[in-house]
């Protein structure tokens, strides 16, 4: 992980730098790239926390508490795969997509598996 950001911000540089000098604002500016690609790394790592956290935990909650986690948790995927979707359009991080597709995918099965019980 850490070597893939460092290889982006390198190459960032390099694309960003031309002909022209590496000035301090593109530093920053790639750093930042850096930056936002391993904070959604780590929100869809997270939102695998969630979903087994939830998986787990579903008998133990009360049907008012399982109507609230459940509706944030699809709200969490929501809003995580329009990050993902936007994030992938701007940089070349497909495997992101998928990730999140099958995260998508384990939260229905939890979700049937859940309700049908």
């Amino acid at each position: 992980m850490f070597y893939e950001s460092r290889q982006l911000f390198h190459s960032a540089i390099r694309r960003r730098s031309g002909k022209g000098k590496v000035t301090m604002a593109r530093i920053i500016n790639a750093r930042r790239i850096a930056f936002s690609q391993r904070l959604v790394i780590f929100l869809v790592l997270f939102n695998y926390v969630l979903i087994g956290g939830y998986a787990f935990l579903f008998d133990g909650l009360s049907s008012n508490g399982n109507v609230l986690v459940t509706g944030l948790l699809v709200f969490y995927n929501i809003l995580l795969s329009w990050l993902v979707i936007h994030r992938t359009k701007r940089k070349s991080d497909r495997f992101l997509v998928y990730t999140m597709t099958v995260s998508i995918l384990l939260l229905s099965v939890t979700l049937a598996t859940r309700v049908m019980s």
